[in-house]
């Protein structure tokens, strides 16, 4: 029987140990040789997975993430983000300089960056994780369903957490035999809407509605057909040969009078209900809003409410 040289691979195992490469291998490597403390876990107490094993509930999802490089400082985060990094509405000539927050992790209402500090996000990484962030029960649904599937696709198929999703939101939504179309953002789920008013009436045969209805000061989003009903600004103008023209009321009272001025050729009304958000949190009468969704019913106008200050669990329903 041959003998085992004491100390022959304690490099190797030191290495593994440390999460360091070893020589000639690669990165992708280090996941399947295990030195990843939860996957060794998993390992010892026979789960399958990482969601099965006792230290999945203790150990950060986020060590998961193996970049394989040391930690440095924000400055040097901010670097490499400006050279391989192109950030929406952001002068990104000057994206470095200007020292920004580079995030590592997050707790509750708090931003972690890669030196620890911590910011409290106010604004709800614009509005999306309203929740806060790193919830146990949130964390674990998705864990759960990345065990099943993380996606397949909708054209032409089903999948069966979307088609629960969606039932639980037609019990809620102030809608009749509501149908959900899911969208990736908000600019996003304007431009679905704007394309499905429009081949509305197209299908009805009534294809001389092709204008919208909007209000001064609105902002919808940085796609073509967001853009075109929202009012500009934000450096927008650029773009404005691609925008086309919309019927912009200055007021609730005025969008009613551009409506009944032009309800034959109205493909639908575009609106932000109760609060304008990117225009300063301009407020608007829940009164006057209320006419006007009566006005579109009275003429058989679609009505397209653009949420994303109000929807459902945030500050209004």
């Amino acid at each position: 029987m041959r003998q085992r040289r004491k100390g022959r691979h304690r490099p190797a195992r030191q290495a593994a140990q440390r999460g360091e490469l070893l020589p000639g291998e690669h990165p992708a490597l280090v996941e399947e040789r295990g030195g990843d403390p939860v996957e060794q876990s998993a390992r010892r107490h026979g789960a399958n997975n990482i969601r099965d094993s006792p230290a999945a509930a203790e150990w950060p999802l986020s060590r998961h993430v193996n970049n394989h490089c040391p930690m440095s400082s924000s400055q040097e985060w901010g670097r490499r983000d400006a050279a391989v990094v192109w950030h929406g509405f952001t002068q990104m000539s000057t994206y470095a300089d200007n020292e920004p927050v580079v995030v590592e992790r997050a707790e509750g209402r708090e931003l972690i960056d890669v030196e620890g500090r911590r910011y409290l996000d106010a604004i709800s990484s614009l509005w999306v994780t309203t929740l806060g962030h790193h919830r146990p029960e949130l964390d674990a649904a998705v864990v759960d369903q990345l065990g099943r599937v993380a996606h397949s696709t909708m054209l032409g198929n089903g999948n069966r957490v979307t088609i629960e999703f969606a039932e639980a939101l037609a019990r809620v939504v102030p809608v009749d035999s509501p149908h959900v179309l899911f969208a990736s953002d908000g600019a996003n789920a304007v431009e679905q809407a704007l394309k499905i008013a429009f081949q509305h009436w197209w299908l009805k045969g009534e294809r001389e509605r092709t204008s919208y209805v909007t209000l001064s000061d609105a902002y919808h989003g940085d796609t073509v057909g967001s853009l075109s009903v929202g009012a500009g600004g934000f450096g927008t103008d650029l773009f404005d040969p691609l925008r086309f023209p919309v019927l912009r009321g200055e007021s609730i009272p005025d969008m009613i009078r551009l409506l009944r001025a032009h309800s034959g050729q109205v493909a639908a009304v575009v609106v932000e209900p109760l609060v304008q958000g990117a225009a300063g949190m301009l407020l608007l009468d829940p009164d006057a809003l209320d006419g006007l969704g009566r006005e579109c019913r009275r003429l058989g106008v679609l009505l397209i409410c653009d949420e994303v200050a109000t929807g459902f669990g945030r500050t209004g329903t």
